[in-house]
């Protein structure tokens, strides 16, 4: 089935659902077997639509049902995000100073590494 087709036929059931008249050139567009199936499918909507009845809830599942939505809600309001209260301003700055105590004893590390590596091959060279 192209789809051309599929577009008329549920043009044509959105018609019968809908309980408006079918557009008879659209319906005559389509093959036999396309207009029995959308019949068929026309003809159980209108079973189901028959057999489905609105029906009012009962007012105390009205009233169980707001309740519940209420405290729901109530709850998600009082649901909050609490932050403890931050360091005093002297711890961070003692943190602050250690770590860059670290990170330079880190640097100055490596530079007298890289300055002894770098004299050893010196000498090595020399003493050739």
């Amino acid at each position: 089935m192209e789809n051309k087709e599929l577009l008329q036929m549920l043009a044509i059931y959105e018609d019968l659902l809908n309980g408006n008249a079918i557009d008879q050139t659209k319906y005559e567009q389509l093959s036999e077997e396309e207009k029995n199936e959308v019949l068929a499918l026309a003809e159980l909507a209108q079973q189901i639509k028959d057999a489905l009845t609105p029906v009012k809830p009962a007012a105390s599942f009205k009233q169980e049902l707001e309740g519940a939505l209420t405290e729901a809600a109530r709850q998600r309001v009082h649901r909050e995000v609490r932050i403890g209260p931050l360091p005093p301003r002297r711890d961070v700055l003692i943190g602050a100073a250690v770590g860059s105590a670290v990170a330079l004893a880190g640097g100055v590390a490596y530079l007298v590494r890289t300055w002894m590596r770098g004299r050893s091959q010196h000498m090595g060279q020399v003493g050739m």
